[in-house]
C-alpha cells in the first residue's frame, strides 16, 4: 500500500486519537526516505491545511518536531520608505490570505501562552485587534479594545507615553477587565516598546494582571523588550 492509501485509512483514527496514531505514521513517514516519505509528507501536510486531522493532530506534529510548520517570515512583506523615507515597513496583510498561516499564529501564540492562564484578551489599535480576535476566538476568552485617544464612547480610562517627538495618549473602557483578570495583550509589531509598556501600564492601572504580550513581528534592534521590563514576551518571527 502506497503512502497515501496508508493516511487514507488512519484519517478517521486521527480524529479519535491524534497521539496513538499521528506521531508514529509521521515517525515512518520520516525514516523511510525517498519519494515515499515526501509524498506522505505532501499527503498529510495538504490534510492538515485542510482541517481533515482537526486541530489537535496538526499541534501534536509540531510539538514533536515533525509536523506541518508555515514559514510565517515569507509571509510577510517589506515596503521600503513606508510610511516616510528610510523606514522599512514590515507588513503581515499577506499571512491574512493564508488560512494555514493564520492558523499557525493562533496555534503558536496559544502554545505559548495557554488558555488556562488567560481570563481575556487585549488588542491595540489597531493590527492589534486582528491578532486579539484570532486569540480571544481561540481561548473561548473576551475581547478588550485598547484605543487611540478620543475613539472610546463612555466612562474611559487612559495612559500617556512618549514618542520620539512629542507623546500619545491610549485608552479602554474604565469597566473593560475586571480586577485580577488575566490579560493577554496582543499587537501585530514591537518596536521601540512605547505603545506596549502604556497599554501594560493601562491594564494593571485598572486593577488587572498582564498575562503576557504577543507579538506576531519584533525588530530587536529597537529594544522594545528592555522598556516593557518585567512582562513575559512572545514574538513569532524576529528580525
Amino acid at each position: 500500500m502506497g503512502c497515501a492509501g496508508v493516511v487514507g485509512n488512519y484519517r478517521d483514527q486521527y480524529r479519535l486519537n491524534a497521539n496513538f496514531y499521528a506521531i508514529p505514521v509521521w515517525r515512518t513517514a520520516r525514516t523511510k526516505g525517498g519519494p515515499d516519505a515526501a509524498g506522505c509528507a505532501r499527503v498529510i501536510d495538504s490534510a492538515y491545511r485542510r482541517g481533515s486531522f482537526g486541530r489537535r493532530c496538526g499541534n501534536d506534529f509540531k510539538n514533536a518536531g515533525w509536523g506541518p510548520v508555515v514559514d510565517l517570515r515569507s509571509k510577510i512583506a517589506g515596503h521600503q520608505d513606508f510610511p516616510k523615507p528610510g523606514i522599512l515597513f514590515r507588513d503581515f496583510a499577506p499571512a491574512l490570505g493564508d488560512p494555514a498561516a493564520l492558523t499557525y499564529i493562533a496555534d503558536e501564540v496559544e502554545r505559548r501562552f495557554p488558555a488556562g492562564g488567560i481570563d481575556v484578551v487585549a488588542g491595540v489599535e489597531s493590527r492589534g485587534f486582528i491578532l486579539g480576535t484570532l486569540m480571544a476566538v481561540r481561548y473561548n476568552r473576551g475581547l478588550v479594545m485598547i484605543r487611540k485617544a478620543g475613539k472610546t464612547p463612555g466612562a474611559t480610562r487612559s495612559v500617556s507615553y512618549d514618542l520620539e517627538y512629542g507623546s500619545a495618549v491610549i485608552e479602554m473602557r474604565d469597566d473593560a477587565v475586571e480586577k485580577g483578570a488575566r490579560v493577554l495583550i496582543c499587537d501585530d509589531l514591537l518596536a521601540t516598546g512605547g505603545t506596549a509598556a502604556a497599554a501594560a501600564n493601562l491594564v494593571e492601572d485598572a486593577g488587572a494582571e498582564v498575562a503576557g504580550m504577543a507579538f506576531i513581528i519584533e525588530l530587536k534592534g529597537l529594544g522594545g523588550r528592555g522598556k516593557i521590563g518585567r512582562h513575559r514576551i512572545e514574538s513569532l518571527v524576529e528580525y
